[in-house]
């Protein structure tokens, strides 16, 4: 059959589409196991790459992140053919388009059965895998839990009455589904930033219990998009907003971020604090902190003072605060869900050695609160030894503080320590507790 001129340069497109992928792929993995990001390795590539178009590009990203989600299964089924695991972890997560299944699979070591896998991305967690067992003919089904480094589970602890097969393929299941974005829209528009942005065509809604955070399960332009609502929204993830809100700023009040990154929380206690308070933001990281006076200067703010310093050594301006709030460096589990690669980049000893990390930390800010204050403790994992662990040997040292009940923003109960669990919004997973120091 001869096809139509238009029909086979289409498909000649495709096939140099899936190529490319497969160029990209090998570099990017390469980096990542090497310890690079595979976000940052890929926007390298991309910059180097300008005839890629958009579409390309969102193909590309798609299927990249598709295989790091579902590596663990892909390695427990034995499947090394690079161009065959790409597409089997991309019928794991969405219906393959027809062109570009058949260009990928023509490139598979084995023959991929599209037709049977065509309905695979709908099914549940432990049918997925049975599913792919049965159409490949391989030996065994592999369990959720295996989606994620054996030394995780060693790792964490299942909260009290939970049943532990449940809880883990509860968490599993949130960490293999990309969370929407979230926004922090100004105090009071959360509603009107949610439908502006659906008459934009994104799908978009406010958090019922934090109205002024609006989730987007959809890839945005973020300034585009403030210049076409007219809403000044600032990129912010739910479980960070949880944090400022433990923190609970007041008009007047003097605080300290004391590991700002790129400014989010910031702006968000800056707000609150009013032209009567002040923030001191720190980090050591001179990048992240040129984004935030960035995006300081942006909203034209004039009580915040951006300071690079390293929490554990400097000699900071502001005397006692009345609130400190710790969003410490981690292993970064609970965010394993925005960035599957880091799942097998991050070695096992890294919640232990970030555990020495943060207690020091937390004994050199608590110096800085006055008596009375608060110092509220926040790291987006999930590890006993960065939380729990943390909390407790830091009250065995400092007896001058206490952990203080609070009312959890997205459940509505009050919990000491809390908990932000990934599907709670969807959203990254946190631990959060607040400590008072006694006056």
């Amino acid at each position: 059959m001869i096809q139509a001129p238009e029909t086979a340069q289409r498909w000649r497109r495709t096939v140099r589409r899936v190529q490319v992928l497969e160029e990209i792929l090998t570099q990017v993995i390469a980096a990542v196991q090497s310890g690079v990001p595979a976000d940052r390795r890929l926007a390298e590539l991309l910059r180097s790459r300008r005839e890629i178009g958009a579409r390309d590009r969102r193909f590309i990203s798609d299927t990249l992140f598709s295989y790091f989600r579902w590596w663990g299964w892909l390695r427990a089924w034995g499947i090394a053919d690079l161009m065959g695991a790409a597409l089997l972890a991309s019928l794991l997560d969405r219906p393959a388009s027809g062109d570009e299944g058949r260009a990928m699979s023509q490139r598979c070591a084995f023959r991929l059965p599209l037709d049977a896998l065509k309905d695979l991305h709908r099914a549940a967690l432990g049918r997925k895998a049975e599913l792919v067992a049965h159409a490949l003919d391989l030996r065994r089904s592999p369990l959720p839990q295996e989606l994620l480094p054996a030394w995780f589970w060693e790792e964490i602890t299942v909260p009290e009455s939970r049943e532990v097969g449940a809880w883990q393929e509860r968490l599993v299941n949130c960490l293999q589904t990309r969370p929407p974005v979230w926004l922090r829209a100004p105090a009071g528009r959360g509603a009107e930033l949610a439908e502006r942005l659906r008459a934009e065509g994104l799908p978009a809604r406010c958090h019922p219990r934090l109205p002024n955070a609006v989730g987007v399960s959809k890839p945005f332009p973020a300034v585009d998009l403030r210049r076409r609502t007219g809403i000044g929204f600032e990129v912010q993830d739910l479980a960070s907003q949880c944090a400022v809100e433990i923190l609970d700023p007041q008009p007047g009040m003097r605080i300290w971020d004391a590991s700002a990154g790129a400014g989010g929380k910031t702006l968000q206690i800056a707000e609150r604090v009013g032209p009567e308070g002040w923030v001191l933001a720190t980090d050591i990281r001179p990048t992240v902190l040129r984004n935030a006076v960035r995006r300081i200067a942006a909203q034209g703010l004039k009580n915040v003072t951006v300071a690079r310093a390293d929490v554990l050594a400097a000699d900071l301006p502001g005397g006692a605060f009345d609130a400190v709030l710790l969003d410490a460096p981690c292993s970064g589990t609970g965010t394993w869900n925005r960035n599957p690669d880091a799942r097998w980049r991050t070695p096992r000893e890294a919640p232990r050695r970030f555990g020495l990390i943060q207690m020091r930390m937390l004994e050199h800010v608590a110096e800085r609160i006055r008596p009375g204050g608060r110092l509220v403790y926040s790291v987006c994992t999930l590890t006993k030894v960065e939380t729990l662990d943390a909390v407790e040997e830091f009250l065995s040292v400092r007896a001058d503080f206490a952990l203080e009940e609070r009312i959890h923003p997205l459940v509505e109960r009050r919990e000491s320590p809390l908990w932000v669990f990934p599907w709670m919004g969807p959203c990254d997973g946190m631990f959060i507790a607040c400590l008072l120091r006694r006056g």
